[in-house]
């Protein structure tokens, strides 16, 4: 069994399963209760607290629905739905590639550029939907394996929008990328 503690969430690599528990920060709640500090309940602190509080069931959500709206191949499939604690298979090859670097500047255009010559705005969208979920394409956070791409954690805002517009060109400009990255290595 592997462990790891993310910021929101603690992922138990069991077998040919992995569990994402949705971490909830109680303590931080009492303790602001018990020193009588409501900064937590003012207007300008809530998304911050509430993200703080439950950002792992958050995530845990916007999987679900990323994966259950899109059934992209991008996406590692979620096979048991329970909100605070999703199960999916174990895929291999994650943290395989170290691309994140190259992600904004290498895919993002190619995907403009591909698509039907339109205003530049689409291609303001894209760079945003990419720096909105930046995380996702974190090292870590990729699965590369018998020549497929796939995203491992794509818990974060902007996910879902960008799978839905751009899935099957971000896929396949992943795998060029991912193919140069991984044949620059073998020479």
């Amino acid at each position: 069994m592997h462990i790891h503690k993310g910021t929101h969430r603690i992922v138990l690599v069991v077998g040919p399963f992995v569990v994402k528990i949705a971490k909830v920060s109680w303590k931080r709640l009492f303790r602001d209760i018990l020193k009588r500090d409501f900064s937590l309940f003012d207007a300008l602190d809530r998304r911050t607290a509430f993200i703080d509080l439950f950002g792992g069931l958050m995530e845990n959500i916007r999987e679900i629905n990323c994966y259950f709206t899109t059934r992209h191949r991008l996406l590692v499939p979620v096979w048991l739905p329970l909100l605070v604690v999703n199960i999916y298979p174990k895929v291999r090859g994650v943290g395989v590639m170290g691309i994140e670097d190259q992600i904004f500047y290498a895919v993002a255009p190619l995907i403009y550029q591909d698509g039907d010559p339109k205003e530049k705005s689409e291609y303001e969208d894209v760079i945003g939907y990419f720096h909105q979920c930046s995380h996702t394409f974190d090292t870590g956070n990729f699965s590369f394996d018998n020549g497929r791409v796939r995203f491992v954690d794509y818990g974060e805002q902007g996910v879902k929008e960008l799978i839905t517009l751009y899935g099957d060109r971000l896929e396949e400009h992943l795998l060029a990328v991912a193919g140069d990255l991984m044949e620059g290595r073998s020479d």
